[in-house]
């Protein structure tokens, strides 16, 4: 919980889990911090409000901030993809795979005029990539 400021709208992300296994440093070794927009702060809260209730319950004993129903940590990728495809099934449009999220989102970032820069530090690419890749 302390890698989201809600003050800020930011999250820190400076670890990460890979086939199960918690690792104590990003892929790139590079700790990222993410302004989020107010959606996206507004979700986080409202995750942060559940989790605390189920701490109250008993029925949490980890650290992190996202778990599955029963509230036990997520060990695999499964239950938020069976999650994301439960979602996509619901919408009017065709399935997409959730990388493809990060996809959009670099994309509206850029078409919104933000900063190449920051969108680029924001989804841990370098600048020539991310322009060669989203800038046309």
């Amino acid at each position: 919980m302390s890698d989201f400021d809600a003050g800020r709208g930011t999250l820190r992300v400076n670890k990460a889990r890979v086939a199960g296994v918690d690792r104590a440093t990003t892929k790139t070794g590079v700790h990222r911090i993410f302004q989020l927009c107010p959606r996206a702060v507004t979700v986080m809260r409202r995750q942060l409000a559940l989790r605390e209730r189920f701490e109250r319950e008993g029925r949490i004993r980890h650290p992190y901030i996202f778990f599955a129903d029963d509230g036990s940590p997520l060990h695999s990728i499964k239950e938020p993809g069976r999650r994301w495809a439960k979602s996509m099934a619901r919408l009017p449009i065709r399935p997409r795979r959730p990388y493809c999220a990060r996809h959009s989102c670099v994309s509206w970032n850029l078409m919104l005029g933000k900063n190449p820069l920051w969108v680029a530090r924001q989804h841990g690419h370098t600048v020539r990539t991310m322009l060669e890749v989203y800038a046309a």
